[in-house]
């Protein structure tokens, strides 16, 4: 995590390097590729490393500092995203389906009304 530390401090910063005459989104990109790239190579002579202890006489992980994960994550992965199509096409915006459930029976009311009106006004005129 210390990787992400020294992005979050270059990120806070990099606004800087436009004074520099330097293109800041370019520079953020460099670093932070640097700063991985340097990450990556560590944890493959880490791992390595802890590779080579493990052996046949000594295959007790816990001895070695490494431990099982204290807590596992489940994810449910649709394979079809495009199978209820039908029914998001029924509900689609549900705020213009509403008001269009609730408005036309007003503008029903509102247009009788008008033509009533207009009948009455020809008739008396």
């Amino acid at each position: 995590m210390r990787s992400l530390a020294k992005i979050a401090d270059i990120r806070e910063s990099i606004h800087l390097t436009r004074l520099g005459g330097q293109e800041p989104v370019f520079e953020f990109q460099k670093r932070s590729i640097e700063i991985f790239d340097k990450s990556r190579n560590e944890m493959e002579l880490d791992m390595i490393k802890s590779f080579n202890n493990i052996n046949n006489d000594n295959a007790d992980l816990d001895s070695l500092g490494f431990k099982a994960p204290s807590a596992t994550w489940t994810y449910l992965v649709n394979d079809n995203p495009f199978e209820h199509q039908f029914e998001l096409q029924l509900i689609g915006n549900i705020g213009l389906n509403t008001g269009a459930g609730l408005y036309w029976p007003l503008m029903g009311l509102y247009l009788l009304f008008k033509k009533l009106r207009r009948t009455d006004d020809e008739s008396s005129g």
